[in-house]
């Protein structure tokens, strides 16, 4: 955390890195992993919208509202729907051709299924949507 910290205060990208590292690698440290979620989201929102709000500072609690993020910029990476809380999006694997999940506040990327397969006899996931509920 005052790896990330620091990074933070000089303004340094590196900040992500080091709070990605604390939820990853201490996750069973709950207040640590949620700190560093929380400044993670922070400063991925800083980075899309420009400069927080006149008053806000960077580890200040922040109104809810519509936040857009750019997830991906390859134009493949298409087949797939957000999850029902936004904090994930589920999508095609095509180098497996299993349904995979994003989770976006840590960047893990897992397998859901394990079937898929280029080879004959072929058998992959196509145009990947979460119900509602989950």
């Amino acid at each position: 955390m005052q790896m990330g910290r620091c990074h933070e205060k000089l303004g340094n990208e590196d900040a992500q890195r080091a709070y990605r590292r604390v939820v990853q690698e201490y996750a069973d440290q709950t207040e640590m992993a949620a700190e560093a979620r929380s400044r993670l989201t922070r400063l991925q929102r800083l980075a899309i919208g420009g400069a927080p709000p006149a008053g806000v500072a960077l580890g200040d609690a922040e109104p809810s509202g519509l936040v857009l993020r750019r997830l991906q910029a390859d134009p493949g990476f298409v087949d797939g729907s957000p999850t029902p809380d936004g904090r994930g999006f589920a999508y095609v694997d095509y180098e497996t051709g299993d349904v995979a999940l994003w989770d976006l506040p840590t960047g893990e990327h897992r397998r859901l299924t394990h079937e898929g397969s280029w080879a004959p006899p072929e058998q992959f996931a196509i145009n990947v949507s979460v119900s509602p509920d989950g």
